[in-house]
C-alpha cells in the first residue's frame, strides 16, 4: 500500500458510496485507475467489505452499554460469540485480558431492556459472571 492507497481507503471511510471519479478527483487519478487500485484492496483483504451506518438511537435504541463478561475456562472468540449469538442488542464482542474474558457493546431501549439482556446472558451455564457499565455519551473515529 502506498499514500494514495490510504487515502483512497480513507475516503471510503468517510464515505463507501463515494465514486470511483469522485475518489480520483481528490487523489489525481482517473477513474479507471481508482477502479484498480480499490479492486486490487478489495482482492488481498485491506477492503472487507461495505456497510450502512445506522443511527441506532433513531431505532429505539438510544441506551448503550459495556457489558464484561467471565467464562468458566478459557473463553476462544467462538465461545464469546456462541454466547452472544442470540443477544440481538450486540454491536460488537471483544475477547480481553487481564480478569475479564470478554466485553460486549450492546444497544438497548432503555433500563428494562438492558436488564432483560443480562438475566438472559447471566442464565447461559458458560458464563460465571457479568459487570454492567452504561455509556454516558460517544464518539466514534471510525
Amino acid at each position: 500500500m502506498d499514500d494514495v492507497d490510504e487515502r483512497i481507503v480513507s475516503l471510503l471511510r468517510e464515505d463507501g458510496r463515494r465514486s470511483y471519479a469522485a475518489i480520483g478527483r481528490e487523489v489525481g487519478l482517473s477513474t479507471a485507475a481508482v477502479k484498480r487500485r480499490v479492486e486490487r484492496l478489495e482482492a488481498i483483504g485491506v477492503i472487507q467489505g461495505y456497510t450502512a451506518m445506522v443511527d441506532r438511537g433513531k431505532l429505539g435504541q438510544e441506551l448503550q452499554a459495556f457489558i464484561d463478561l467471565r467464562f468458566a475456562g478459557t473463553a476462544r472468540m467462538e465461545d464469546i460469540w456462541k454466547a452472544a449469538d442470540d443477544v440481538t442488542p450486540v454491536v460488537a464482542a471483544y475477547s480481553v485480558a487481564g480478569d475479564l474474558d470478554a466485553v460486549l457493546h450492546v444497544r438497548v431501549r432503555d433500563m428494562a431492556h438492558l436488564q432483560e439482556v443480562l438475566a438472559h446472558l447471566r442464565n447461559k451455564p458458560e458464563v460465571t459472571g457479568t459487570r454492567t457499565r452504561i455509556i454516558l455519551e460517544a464518539r466514534n473515529h471510525e
